[in-house]
């Protein structure tokens, strides 16, 4: 009878420590969770390829003409809109999910109306009054037609990222560089590039693998194009995030013009970029240096 005694009071004891070989180390202590970061690293990279497709959106926006001589761009910097029309773009809609292309980079498709587009401008060009560099009622008339018009983008978390390490980087002086006054011969031509990747577990993930690369390659490529006597595109860029951003996003929107799926389950993808784009990004980032405090390029 005594024997049985001890043995229940020793398993009251032992109660505890089995639990505490479950992960509770003091009485009340709650167990920590499991290690997240992983999955924090996924969400930072799905934001950083949102950011980066708000990004490409602005860009997009901004260039386009309003009148003769005055573009969005013109009137957001005028009309200090830049922030509100941001705010527009990030209401943009998601289209399907994220979409990995390899363990670490990650894509996101946005879209948003031209009408949503029209109504901040307009209410941007409203609010700035005698700012504006044109009237809200000619603004609604030039943009009569965005109603049947949208925009699109993809963001990659890669480019974010590495625009983030750029930018982390100690500022440097910017180097006075003078820009054409008349765009390249090659900014009237086309450019190519391939890219190949092996069989993965679905032929998409494969062309994606491939479309990557050769969008990689691209960009390589544009880094060589000439710019003036001794002078290419990449040592232009060099020192300036921005301006890498914006190459960056010409080279996004290259075309994928030629997919091939090989008998080895593997991926051949040739993208075509109009260069005409990459040199409006070069030129409309040299305008936007020129309207700040500190111009990295002239011309």
């Amino acid at each position: 009878m005594m024997l049985r005694a001890w043995i229940i009071i020793l398993l009251m004891f032992a109660g505890p420590a089995v639990v505490s070989a479950q992960g509770v180390s003091r009485a009340g202590e709650v167990p920590k969770p499991a290690d997240a970061r992983p999955a924090d690293v996924k969400a930072a990279k799905i934001q950083a390829a949102t950011n980066n497709a708000v990004n490409v959106l602005m860009a997009d926006v901004s260039r386009q003409p309003l009148t003769g001589n005055i573009a969005v761009r013109d009137l957001l910097r005028r009309a200090q809109g830049e922030e509100a029309m941001r705010a527009t773009l990030q209401e943009a809609d998601q289209i399907g999910g994220p979409r990995w292309i390899d363990e670490s980079t990650c894509q996101i498709r946005l879209e948003i109306g031209g009408q949503k587009v029209a109504k901040t401008l307009v209410k941007i060009a409203d609010g700035a009054g005698e700012h504006s560099p044109i009237q809200p009622a000619a603004l609604k008339n030039v943009l009569g037609d965005w109603d049947r018009r949208a925009f699109s983008a993809v963001g990659t978390s890669e480019n974010a990222f590495r625009l983030d390490t750029v930018m982390a980087r100690p500022a440097t002086q910017p180097v006075q560089i003078t820009l054409p006054a008349v765009a390249p011969k090659w900014a009237s031509e086309f450019m190519r590039a391939e890219g190949e990747n092996g069989p993965m577990f679905s032929k998409l993930r494969s062309a994606r693998s491939a479309e990557q690369k050769a969008l990689a390659t691209l960009r390589a490529q544009v880094d060589e194009l000439p710019i003036g006597k001794d002078l290419t595109v990449g040592a232009f860029s060099a020192n300036d995030a921005a301006l890498k951003l914006a190459i960056d996003r010409a080279v996004q929107r290259a075309k994928l013009t030629k997919l091939d799926y090989l008998a080895d389950g593997s991926a051949s993808v040739q993208v075509t970029a109009d260069l005409a784009d990459v040199w409006r990004e070069i030129d409309a980032a040299r305008q936007d240096s020129l309207q700040g405090d500190q111009p990295a390029y002239r011309r």
